[in-house]
């Protein structure tokens, strides 16, 4: 199986909305498409985390 990953890297307030509504998108093509999001500072994944609560995407959580 072939997996294919969205990695949106050093995102800033108000991309991520942005890049949910293109990765939903791009899920249509792409069933096995993977999503990554690293904020550009750590302090933001919080808000970052309820962002894709709100919108129910949340299925894996990772922090290092």
């Amino acid at each position: 199986m072939i997996v294919n990953i969205f990695l949106a890297a050093s995102t800033h307030e108000g991309e991520e909305e942005i890049i949910i509504d293109s990765y939903c998108k791009l899920l249509e093509d792409f069933p096995n498409l993977k999503l990554i999001i690293v904020p550009r500072h750590p302090e933001r994944a919080s808000s970052v985390i309820e962002i894709f609560k709100k919108e129910n995407y949340l299925q894996k959580l990772y922090r290092i």
